[in-house]
């Protein structure tokens, strides 16, 4: 988790969640935005945002509880504008959410943020986790573009603590699989299963991040826990490995 108080913020300047390089902003512009934060937030990080055709000196900064040990308050993301004369504008706030309409469930965690390349263009890559003790988490992957001053959601994805894996960007494309299987047939008394990670590879089209093709991953055959055997996987690791997409004609 980011851990930064907001006399420390940074500004990312990112290409790919693994590849980044931070500077600290002014003492200025730190203070300016620290008189502009909502009540019981703290700054993870800023992140420059030059997303929006003919504007510059944009960024959007995420927001989180300044309780960092028993996080409740939603991570927000602020789309902001500096006009270099100690004066930040919030162009837009928006709180971080799923699709399950429970609020409870909403993260309160920062896990990544940073601008990724998804076919030909750029979006916000937003990477956030529900976590409040235990060994459960739910983990939501989310793309963002920016459009007229607002920050617009594009695509969102959501795994459980033990398929967060199950999501990665490789190649300026989006990689997500879910666990599918099926009884196969019956030996003795017991069943024969198959299951496979049913993988997509999704692009951006520069309107909407759409599926390219789907492919049939790690497939194999075995007992009724089978499907158990593809927890806590890493859809980067089998795709590096060799796993690959098969190009059908």
């Amino acid at each position: 988790m980011f851990r930064h108080f907001v006399t420390t913020i940074l500004v990312v300047l990112a290409v790919s969640p693994s590849a980044a390089t931070a500077q600290a902003v002014s003492r200025e512009a730190a203070a300016a935005l620290a008189q502009i934060l909502p009540e019981g937030y703290q700054t993870a990080v800023v992140i420059s945002c030059n997303l929006e055709s003919g504007h510059k000196n944009r960024f959007v900064a995420a927001l989180v509880d300044t309780n960092d040990d028993l996080a409740e308050r939603v991570v927000r993301l602020l789309y902001l504008s500096w006009n270099g004369n100690g004066r930040w504008t919030v162009l837009d706030s928006i709180e971080i959410a799923g699709t399950d309409p429970d609020p409870s469930l909403s993260p309160q965690h920062l896990s990544g943020i940073s601008v990724v390349k998804v076919g030909s263009a750029d979006l916000l890559y937003v990477y956030t986790t529900w976590f409040r003790g235990g060994s459960g988490s739910f983990h939501y992957f989310q793309f963002f573009k920016l459009v007229a001053g607002h920050l617009k959601l594009v695509r969102a994805f959501e795994h459980e603590r033990m398929e967060r894996g199950f999501l990665c960007l490789r190649n300026n494309r989006i990689y997500d699989a879910v666990i599918a299987c099926s009884r196969v047939k019956k030996v003795g008394k017991a069943y024969v299963y198959s299951c496979y990670l049913d993988t997509t590879e999704y692009t951006y089209d520069g309107q909407s991040v759409t599926a390219a093709r789907k492919e049939r991953l790690e497939e194999r055959t075995g007992n009724r826990y089978l499907h158990e055997t593809y927890l806590n996987s890493s859809l980067r690791a089998i795709l590096q490995r060799g796993g690959h997409f098969v190009t059908r004609q």
